[in-house]
């Protein structure tokens, strides 16, 4: 017969004589989060995540900030100061460099890199270039520069060297108080590549980087007076090099501009690095113009924005192109500062 109730009752376990541990039943549910809906809610914007609506008007700010920011610049590149390269070859007689000093005062914004050039170099100093060059160094706009000869590597180095160091000697000499150099203009540098020459002005430009007369960071100009080859503008010898040392009529018979502008591509330099010296240019040019439809428009405009150094002079004296200031000479350096 089967047990009753109340015998199954009592043979039942008391509940409260049974042990368990906190993981043997499932853990009470959280009361539900009433607050998810809203929470919900303000993370979208007219049914939009606003994560997705923060980042597409971030899009929009930086496309209409950039092109501006990327135009202003390529616009502040292109129009950095000109520089007029004086090549000073002018005996410093009472007033003869006064046209220069006009011109310093007068267009403080334009910088003059002066090539101070008393005897084919430094020999034939004497009162009156230590009269006139210290007022030079004076102008902020102002560089002197040594000028020295390299005969395309045939001169002798250690006369280059000395050359060199004569100028850097200046600075120094108390009795010559202002007559320091800031760099070295070296003539005659060879424009076609060879390891031999590449060494020889390698050299020079640490002689040159190496003495203290001639300031912290002195400028080193090259002049193979035409395009060279790229490797000479990529290999630190030099910070300026004139790629152009020829007549008016040489210039108006190639697209000078165009070969510039692929030397700067394969060398990667920009326009500061290069320097132009156009001589036999017209008296009667009432705004230096070229007639060569390549070239066509003034040679300042034409040049100034694809080399940073430049110069312009007319037939010289008695056929020397750099004894004497051009009768144009004020006009054109008027025009580098427009």
């Amino acid at each position: 017969m089967g047990r009753t109730f109340n015998q199954l009752r009592d043979a039942a376990t008391p509940l409260s004589s049974l042990s368990r541990t906190p993981n043997e039943f499932p853990p009470r549910l959280p009361p539900r989060d009433r607050t998810r809906r809203n929470t919900y809610c303000k993370t979208k914007l007219f049914g939009i995540p606003l994560w997705f609506f923060w980042t597409l008007l971030l899009i929009a700010i930086l496309a209409l900030i950039l092109p501006v920011a990327i135009m202003f610049g390529k616009k502040k590149r292109q129009v950095g100061p000109p520089t007029v390269l004086v090549p000073l070859y002018i005996y410093p007689d009472p007033g003869a460099w006064d046209p220069l000093f006009s011109a310093v005062e007068k267009y403080p914004k334009i910088n003059f890199t002066i090539i101070i050039n008393p005897n084919s170099g430094p020999e034939g100093l004497d009162g009156n270039y230590t009269r006139d060059i210290p007022p030079l160094n004076f102008y902020p706009n102002v560089r002197t520069v040594g000028y020295v000869s390299t005969n395309y590597t045939n001169r002798n180095f250690s006369l280059v060297e000395g050359d060199i160091r004569t100028y850097a000697s200046w600075a120094g000499n108390a009795s010559m108080l202002g007559m320091g150099m800031r760099g070295i203009f070296l003539d005659e540098v060879v424009s076609g590549w060879s390891d031999a020459a590449a060494n020889f002005y390698a050299i020079l430009a640490a002689v040159i980087r190496d003495e203290t007369g001639l300031g912290r960071d002195p400028l080193i100009i090259h002049n193979p007076g035409t395009l060279p080859d790229a490797r000479y503008l990529t290999s630190r010898s030099s910070n300026v090099t004139v790629i152009f040392e020829n007549s008016w009529d040489n210039y108006n018979a190639v697209d000078l501009r165009a070969s510039i502008r692929t030397l700067r591509k394969t060398a990667g330099v920009g326009r500061e690095a290069l320097a132009a010296i156009i001589y036999d240019v017209p008296d009667g040019e009432p705004d230096v113009e070229s007639t060569n439809g390549d070239n066509k428009g003034t040679v300042v405009g034409n040049l100034r924005n694809v080399v940073g150094s430049l110069y312009l002079t007319g037939s010289g004296v008695g056929g020397d192109i750099y004894a004497g200031f051009w009768t144009r000479w004020g006009d054109w350096v008027e025009q580098m500062a427009s």
